[in-house]
């Protein structure tokens, strides 16, 4: 019998991050309590793990509407490679984001130059608005 229905967006192994392996312990220990726990990851990424592949999809995947969970959980690391991806996610879909980092500007602060990056190239190729770059750029 299902306790509670959880979907859960995080990076799993084999992405080699220390979020992902906590991830893995976490999910093991809710679904011995009898939890369904749905799981998203990346698009980039293989999205299979070693206990729960036939419920591990990717963002692209992500339909709440189909299912109800109780609670969608964001994992949410510093490391943009594991987590660029499930923070737009998480801007644009809300719930509870779990925040294994003390601190995350540089995380932003990263957004920001690739945003400003953008713009100077635009201008540097004389095409496009770089207004319009900017806020396709900015979370």
């Amino acid at each position: 019998m299902i306790q509670h229905r959880f979907a859960m967006i995080t990076p799993l192994p084999p992405q080699k991050t220390g979020i992902g392996d906590y991830a893995a312990g976490l999910l093991r220990g809710l679904q011995d309590f009898g939890d369904e726990i749905v799981v998203f990851t990346q698009n980039r990424f293989d999205k299979t793990w070693d206990r729960s592949a036939e419920l591990t999809f990717t963002l692209d995947e992500f339909e709440p509407a189909g299912w109800k969970p109780e609670q969608v959980i964001y994992q949410i690391g510093n490391n943009r490679e594991y987590h660029d991806e499930i923070t737009l996610h998480f801007l644009k879909h809300g719930g509870v984001a779990h925040l294994h980092d003390y601190s995350l500007h540089h995380y932003r602060a990263f957004q920001v130059c690739k945003s400003l990056h953008s713009r100077k190239v635009s201008k540097k190729n004389g095409g496009g608005n770089p207004a319009a770059v900017s806020r396709s750029h900015t979370v």
